[in-house]
């Protein structure tokens, strides 16, 4: 039986298996009673469920304590899907979660399959994502960004460059990650939202590039070996580089925001 997954959810599910070779490796190698472990769909247990999540959340300090382990680790499973990510980093409690149900629709969908007839997730606790109210710059605020000296980093410059190219568009990471020349014609950059183009009722986006825009992909023609429009790192990579930046701009703000607790 095979199934037709979106991109996205397709990458979401070879990341939770490279997770659980990891672990089904760590535990082998660093557990005297466990030395034959594997992570069985038919034998896995609620304690086994609740340990992993737990070291889905220590496993950046896990790589820290045992470099030898992770080196080897690393190498035959890679964090990342593109480029074999070697770096570990520590994970939030929402990507925590979204993991943990990712494996838990796994373990579902064996079920109601007939493929087994173990529940381990059965009085696993996951919780739910949690996301602040987003908060926006202003136009003033992205100019200065996108005017500030980062010549002395082209890291952040180029990083820079990507988010403001992504003002100018106002799409999620993931589809700006895709977008190649090909995307574009006649000034208008016309992509899917990723989000929606498995639905029947999905709407192609159509955005006319501002004049910076168009500069922004001249500057970077050419130099990305996969062909894209810019040359991407990681998406949590990324995210850090735009923290770094509003730093060293000067954009730092405080906001109020309600303690959910």
């Amino acid at each position: 039986v095979k199934k037709q997954f979106s991109y996205g959810h397709a990458r979401h599910i070879r990341v939770i298996i490279r997770d659980v070779a990891r672990y089904e490796r760590f535990i082998s190698a660093t557990d005297d009673q466990r030395k034959d472990f594997t992570f069985d769909y038919n034998t896995i247990t609620k304690d086994d469920i609740e340990d992993f999540i737990d070291y889905l959340r220590d496993e950046a300090d896990l790589a820290k304590e045992y470099p030898a382990i992770f080196e080897k680790l690393l190498k035959d499973y890679p964090s990342g899907v593109s480029k074999g990510q070697t770096v570990l980093a520590k994970r939030g409690d929402n990507t925590i979660i979204s993991l943990s149900k990712n494996l838990k629709a796994f373990f579902t969908w064996l079920y109601e399959t007939d493929r087994t007839k173990n529940r381990p997730f059965e009085g696993v606790k996951i919780g739910t994502e949690k996301y602040g109210t987003p908060y926006y710059i202003t136009i003033e605020e992205r100019n200065q960004i996108a005017d500030y000296d980062f010549s002395y980093s082209r890291h952040l410059e180029t990083q820079r460059d990507i988010f403001i190219f992504q003002c100018f568009i106002g799409c999620r990471v993931g589809d700006l990650m895709k977008f190649t020349a090909d995307n574009i014609t006649d000034g208008v950059l016309t992509y899917t939202p990723h989000k929606t183009k498995d639905e029947s009722n999905s709407v192609q986006a159509r955005i006319p590039l501002h004049p910076r825009a168009s500069t922004l992909i001249k500057k970077y023609q050419g130099i990305d070996k996969q062909g894209r429009l810019f040359p991407f790192i990681s998406a949590e990579k990324y995210n850090d580089a735009i923290k770094d930046i509003f730093t060293k701009v000067g954009i730092v703000r405080n906001v109020e925001i309600r303690n959910a607790v």
